[in-house]
């Protein structure tokens, strides 16, 4: 009978210890998903340089969702989707799909932002704002609506 009750104990510790690291990483990514994932974020700078979305007849964006992470925007051009990776800071996006549209305007602007966003290597998040960062430089940064 011991026996019985201290494997049933063991099997209990085991179980609850499985419940709150299962329970940690649902709070981390809750924290993520309330401030980087759910929104729209609009491009406003890429590589240093102020984007004009006046001219264009759609600003490109960025938007991430949770749990599937999944990536998707326009790009200047053409939309894309993809897939994404975050731990902490740290955000890494994988292969992006984009649709193959030749526009007369845009094109420089998409081939620099599809570049930079794989070249991302983490992120900071400000008050509606999101920067994409690699080596300490920032990349391309976004307002949110």
């Amino acid at each position: 009978m011991a026996k019985k009750t201290i494997l049933l104990l063991l099997v209990s510790l085991a179980v609850a210890a499985t419940a709150c690291r299962r329970s940690d990483r649902g709070h981390a990514a809750a924290l993520a998903d309330g401030t980087l994932t759910g929104r729209q974020w609009t491009l406003v700078e890429l590589d240093g340089q102020t984007i004009d979305a006046s001219a264009a007849a759609q600003a490109p964006n960025l938007s991430l969702t949770s749990p599937d992470n999944q990536a998707s925007g326009f790009a200047g051009c053409n939309r894309f989707t993809g897939s994404y990776e975050v731990a902490g800071n740290e955000l890494h996006f994988g292969p992006l799909a984009a649709t193959r549209m030749a526009c007369a305007t845009g094109m420089e602007l998409e081939d620099k932002y599809l570049a930079a966003l794989g070249a991302v290597r983490q992120y900071r998040l400000g008050a509606n704002q999101l920067e994409l960062v690699a080596d300490g430089r920032v990349l391309a940064r976004f307002d949110s609506r």
